[in-house]
């Protein structure tokens, strides 16, 4: 495959994929307050305790679905039907639960499966296909990683902005999953377009190479993801974050321009100075995009700023690395299920640390030296990981 058509090809994934977040996070929070209100304002009129119950099981399903789908979509699906399969899930979801005012409240719950089972089809296999396709280079690889997390984190932010002031605006539900089932249909058809060229062989995979350290990186990286996870639920326990979207997208758009910039000016022979200077530089823009851009006009806090600048750091660079890094090390018929183990433990450890920090009184200050700690001990492992990687791994 040229490089021209890979671009396309991975322009076109990310673009479906923020598609599919568009569409989940238009809805997603709003499932509880749709179930519980009443028929009059719009709602399904069911009791707050079946609804809290339903919306339970959703968020656990919707947690550990994908990890047992994963080893389907490795061994008999593929990546490119699961896309497309988990789409149709997740338009008759959404249509569902929009007709389920209409015809049978409890309808919902099959809306609820629906969706629970076409996320986790998605999900993992989208994680692997923008890795697959970005070929052999390990820093496209890389760059199409945070690529594709910030474009998913542009979308998903906007979708929840844009449904909560729709829903304020207009006080009725109904629209918002009609939006939602069309958004996914055009993912559907996107992903149809380019499952039907990869039957035709117009789209092909780009194989990878086996490389020393495999099972050696592969852990550490799954171990990041449970750590950024365990660190991002306290820092957000601790310190507020930015709520305001000029704020994300001057962020996501200078890693955008800095990852350009780097591709640029380092080539292969700087393979660890680039890892180095990357971390460096993005660390120090968002720490300084916290100081100074928070809130404009004035100078945020120095030390929630640097809080913040980790958990950014976390988020936007070491995550999406790591995802590169599983991918890469991977046993080649487990490529879906290991993605899907590391956003599980990235998940899982959120929730289990709220809820720890919900149930049991820490001291703030105990809570702080911990994140500070876990914070630097992620950086400076994630150092050591990616001298690691460039030694042995970067072509």
């Amino acid at each position: 495959m040229n490089s021209q058509k890979k671009y396309k090809l991975l322009t076109a994934l990310i673009f479906a994929e923020s598609l599919e977040r568009f569409a989940y996070y238009f809805v997603s929070f709003l499932i509880p307050a749709y179930m519980m209100s009443s028929i009059q304002n719009g709602g399904l009129g069911l009791t707050q305790n079946f609804s809290n119950i339903a919306s339970s099981y959703f968020s656990f399903g919707i947690l550990l679905f994908p990890l047992i789908l994963a080893p389907v979509i490795d061994r008999y699906f593929g990546y490119f039907k699961s896309a497309l399969y988990g789409g149709v899930f997740l338009i008759l979801g959404y249509f569902t639960a929009f007709i389920s005012v209409f015809l049978f409240n409890y309808m919902i719950i099959l809306g609820l499966i629906f969706l629970m089972l076409g996320t986790s089809l998605v999900k993992p296999s989208f994680s692997v296909l923008i890795g697959k396709y970005a070929g052999t280079s390990h820093k496209l690889q890389e760059f199409s990683y945070v690529i594709y997390i910030i474009f998913v984190s542009i979308s998903s932010i906007l979708s929840a902005y844009l449904s909560a002031k729709f829903l304020n605006e207009v006080l009725q539900f109904k629209p918002l999953f009609l939006f939602s089932f069309l958004i996914m249909s055009c993912y559907t058809f996107i992903v149809t377009i380019l499952f039907r060229k990869e039957k035709n062989g117009i789209v092909q995979y780009c194989s990878g190479h086996k490389l020393k350290h495999s099972s050696n990186i592969m852990t550490q990286s799954l171990l990041f993801c449970l750590l950024i996870g365990i660190s991002i639920s306290i820092s957000g326990r601790i310190f507020t974050y930015p709520n305001q979207i000029s704020f994300w997208f001057i962020s996501f758009f200078f890693v955008l321009f800095l990852l350009f910039l780097y591709a640029i000016i380092f080539k292969i022979k700087s393979k660890i100075k680039y890892y180095f200077y990357l971390i460096f530089s993005l660390m120090a823009f968002f720490v300084g995009n916290n100081l100074f851009l928070r809130e404009i006009g004035s100078i945020s806090p120095f030390f929630p700023s640097i809080f913040s600048g980790f958990d950014m750091l976390n988020n936007f660079l070491i995550f999406p690395f790591c995802l590169a890094f599983i991918l890469r090390y991977s046993p080649p018929k487990a490529l879906a299920t290991m993605q899907a183990l590391a956003f599980f433990l990235f998940s899982l450890s959120t929730l289990l640390v709220k809820n720890i920090l919900a149930q049991f009184t820490f001291a703030p200050s105990t809570q702080l030296i911990f994140l500070a700690l876990l914070s630097l001990g992620i950086f400076i492992c994630f150092l050591r990981l990616v001298n690691l990687v460039a030694k042995h791994s970067y072509a």
